[in-house]
């Protein structure tokens, strides 16, 4: 298909990875031998759709490609009108054209298909974890086969489970979404593969247009609200350190103090989240207050900014590990970035049992893996293993700065970032490696039920031992 838009290259890469569904189909501009054409009968996205004048959308295939000479020498005699095909599309010279991946002979094709996406959850509690997040909304999920690109999933299916009544909204990702309306429902589907014609890695499901109106159709007359313990309840059973009891009060308190109006289950969840991970992420639109209730909670931690609260705001020019770290000077000396980050992990490892956050602001400036790479192999590592690299071929006697520093567990690593057009994507790679927490404003209705319930509570010291371990052990 000859393009009548160019295409942006962030969608063209994206675009390789999508899935339809099609068959095959004739055209009158069709060249005898060196092509064929598709007819798509899945959704595709609306910057494709401009491309075309008219339904249906029909896109060419090259049979010189390798992939396609593969899959009509498997077909051989078949009749091709029978067949029903996945493909993907790629770009290439202006033009956008068909690469087969799979084809199925159904009984019969039918004249639509919707498609379902799989939602990736990778912890242990999976359907736990998926649901929370749909009925809380604080923490984006992934759907690696359904990018922003396409209309909002109207249907979710993970675990035995199919999921509606949803209202998704993408976030910092292409593939990153949450949820907004959280009046989510369910039903259990044990009988699944039955309504699905194919699937795509147990990641898309798709199925004909007359089966997802009634599975919609079912979600509404038998769907139950999807309900978890909120994490304000669990607090309440959970046997928690009473220091870190009176910690969680404190913060709550400063946030109000300081005019943050912040919904109290985000505060627990980004507690739970830098003392059981190494890096957290804070989203929002600009102005929500994620900077200010980092600064807050750390000042609650007894960390002083410019000390143990290290602040790097990242700029759009950072484009590898140097600009964070530094670089090796060709006299044998290490020259450290304006950032100071060395001298902060060297500090921590000097001081143990001294906590430290170290905030990379707006993060998403510039893109992430071109500096961030060395940090995001390091940190999925065990504590002891877990060694950042800064320099080779030197002797560390030369340097007041070592070769390799060991990032200890004193240290926390937090990240903030806006959602809007000025920012670059979260990679995928990032994505899975982080917890991404979204921060919510409570309505202004709801401001001064908010006031009244502000307790004063006196400053603590915490120290790292009592952040990572005491505070770890607090089970039900």
């Amino acid at each position: 298909m000859k393009l009548h838009k160019a295409l942006q290259p962030s969608f063209i890469k994206r675009m390789y990875y999508m899935r339809f569904l099609g068959k095959f189909t004739k055209a009158e501009k069709e060249k005898s031998g060196e092509n064929f054409f598709v007819q798509c009968l899945s959704p595709i996205p609306f910057t494709l759709q401009e491309q075309f004048t008219n339904e249906p959308y029909v896109f060419e295939g090259l049979c010189s490609n390798k992939k396609n000479e593969k899959i009509f020498s498997e077909l051989k005699k078949r009749k091709l009108e029978k067949q029903l095909v996945m493909f993907r599309l790629y770009y290439e010279r202006g033009n956008v054209y068909v690469e087969l991946i799979c084809t199925e002979e159904p009984k019969e094709i039918a004249s639509s298909y919707k498609m379902i996406p799989a939602p990736k959850v990778t912890n242990n509690k999976k359907r736990e974890s998926l649901e929370r997040k749909l009925s809380n909304g604080y923490l984006s999920f992934l759907m690696p086969k359904f990018p922003k690109d396409f209309e909002p999933p109207e249907l979710l299916w993970h675990d035995g489970r199919l999921y509606g009544n949803i209202s998704l909204k993408s976030s910092i990702s292409s593939i990153a979404y949450f949820e907004q309306k959280r009046e989510c429902k369910y039903i259990n589907c044990s009988d699944w593969t039955k309504y699905v014609e194919i699937a795509v890695e147990d990641q898309l499901y798709f199925v004909s247009d007359y089966v997802y109106e009634q599975l919609k159709k079912r979600m509404h007359e038998e769907g139950k609200l999807v309900e978890v313990e909120d994490i304000k309840v669990q607090k309440d059973e959970w046997e928690w350190d009473e220091r870190e009891s009176s910690f969680l009060q404190y913060v709550q308190s400063m946030v109000h103090n300081k005019g943050l109006y912040l919904d109290e289950t985000d505060i627990y969840n980004f507690h739970i989240s830098v003392k059981t991970n190494m890096l957290t992420i804070l989203g929002g639109i600009p102005g929500v207050g994620k900077s200010r209730f980092v600064q807050t909670y750390a000042e609650a931690l007894g960390l002083q900014y410019g000390e143990e609260l290290v602040w790097i705001p990242i700029s759009p020019s950072y484009q590898e590990p140097h600009d964070l770290l530094g670089y090796l000077h060709p006299n044998g000396t290490f020259i450290e970035s304006e950032t100071k980050l060395v001298r902060t992990l060297m500090k921590a490892k000097e001081n143990p049992n001294q906590l430290y956050i170290i905030v990379f602001d707006e993060m998403n400036m510039s893109h992430i893996e071109h500096w961030f790479t060395p940090f995001l192999s390091v940190l999925e590592l065990e504590t002891k293993n877990r060694i950042l690299n800064l320099y080779e071929g030197v002797q560390d006697i030369e340097n007041s700065i070592p070769s390799t520093i060991e990032i200890g567990e004193n240290i926390i690593f937090v990240g903030t970032v806006n959602f809007d057009e000025t920012t670059k994507e979260l990679s995928d790679r990032l994505l899975d490696r982080t917890n991404l927490i979204t921060l919510q404003k409570i309505p202004f209705c709801e401001m001064d039920m908010e006031q009244g319930k502000v307790v004063l509570h006196p400053p603590l010291k915490v120290t790292a031992g009592e952040f990572r371990i005491n505070w770890m052990r607090n089970k039900r």
